[in-house]
């Protein structure tokens, strides 16, 4: 009887972990960083900006070259650019090198992504596959349950550099455990063709509506979501004096409630594929929980109102991105890591987006809600257009 392999999943998917909990851990070191080299704070936050750039910049090629590679190899070739990155990171000597540093680890981080989606989604029976892909979600989202805390302990007992020599070894480690543990893979690599069709052949996935709409509405969905969170931090400090050790409590709790909504939205999904109902419904649902929780995080004049609406917003922004990205993985099986590649840039990109244009309006001001809301409803309305607009299931 044919099972879905949640063992190897949960192996290959706890590299996840590490790049979640990497995503969250840098912010309270960077005023740190700044210290260091003698930087302002702003360009210390280039760090993570070349992190996030690099990534959407080259995920797509990386789809590529993963498609055209074993899972295994891919993952474990996308943990050893991570590596270099990283020893690059806590050696540096200069600013500049620290950012090479990044923006290598970046290239590492897009290879492995893609791949792991791909894995979750082509292993798993079909009846399962909405729970296989929400698993790697909240793999991912479990990461920042850690990684708020541990940054603030690291930042208070331990040089910054060594964050890096963490995540470094730890996804060191775990890809060496891939590498003798995994096994071996039903899928054979597409390698029958020279890499620039393959990348052109790619890049047409453009042209199919579904796969349009779907990559559009998660770069609304995330900006939305990820670049509104970005401020709470400085939000909560401004409407209600929240302290460090208060917003780190949040964060964690939003982490709690980003892993819970993927995983709901992962078994929702795969009852509506059971009963032969479109799963894009969910992502509606899902996209209207995110709308209407901004709504509440960034217009609530009272405490517990904001605190809901970031709870809110991030259950069901979780649950839209991990459900889109499902569907792309389960909807393109030849170019699995391809399709998702794709949708990771857009994603990378729609945080960055959105920070940007949300840092250009007055923190806590209508304009700032009218921005992180008004992101959210193109979220919904795109995802609104993959269930009208196509009847693919």
């Amino acid at each position: 009887m044919e099972r879905t392999p949640w063992g190897k999943q949960a192996l290959l998917s706890s590299l996840f972990f590490v790049i979640g909990a990497e995503l969250y851990l840098l912010t309270p070191l960077i005023p740190l960083i700044a210290d260091a080299f003698d930087v302002d704070v702003a360009t210390a936050a280039l760090t993570v900006a070349a992190y996030s750039v690099t990534y959407a910049c080259v995920s797509p090629i990386m789809g590529v070259i993963g498609d055209r590679m074993t899972r295994r190899s891919a993952v474990v070739a996308g943990a050893a650019i991570f590596v270099v990155g990283g020893a690059i990171s806590a050696a540096s000597p200069v600013f500049a090198v620290l950012i090479a540093g990044r923006a290598i680890s970046g290239a590492g981080g897009a290879m492995i992504g893609p791949t792991i989606w791909a894995y979750a989604a082509e292993t798993a029976i079909p009846s399962e596959r909405g729970k296989a892909t929400s698993r790697v979600a909240a793999i991912f989202a479990s990461g920042q349950i850690v990684g708020v805390p541990l940054g603030s302990l690291l930042a208070a007992f331990a040089s910054w550099r060594w964050v890096f020599v963490v995540l470094a070894v730890s996804l060191g480690g775990l890809a060496l455990v891939i590498l003798l543990r995994l096994g071996e893979e039903e899928r054979v690599p597409q390698r029958n063709s020279p890499f620039l069709r393959s990348f052109l052949t790619s890049a047409q996935l453009w042209r199919r509506r579904r796969f349009t709409f779907l990559v559009v509405s998660n770069l609304f969905g995330q900006g939305a979501r990820n670049a509104t969170y970005a401020f709470a931090g400085a939000l909560f400090a401004l409407r209600f004096d929240f302290d460090v050790v208060q917003i780190g409590v949040l964060g964690a709790a939003v982490g709690l409630s980003s892993l819970l909504g993927a995983l709901v939205s992962g078994f929702w999904i795969d009852s509506f594929r059971a009963r032969d109902r479109n799963p894009a419904r969910v992502n509606i649902v899902n996209g209207l929980l995110l709308t209407g929780g901004l709504v509440a995080a960034t217009l609530g004049d009272q405490e517990w109102v904001c605190i809901l609406g970031f709870l809110v917003s991030n259950f069901g922004g979780s649950g839209f991105i991990s459900g889109s990205q499902g569907m792309l993985v389960a909807a393109y099986p030849h170019m699995r890591a391809s399709a998702g590649s794709w949708n990771t840039s857009a994603m990378w990109a729609g945080t960055a987006l959105g920070t940007f244009v949300l840092g250009g309006t007055l923190l806590g001001s209508v304009g700032f809600a009218a921005v992180s809301v008004t992101m959210a409803m193109l979220a919904t309305a795109a995802g609104a257009a993959v269930l009208l607009g196509n009847r693919e299931r």
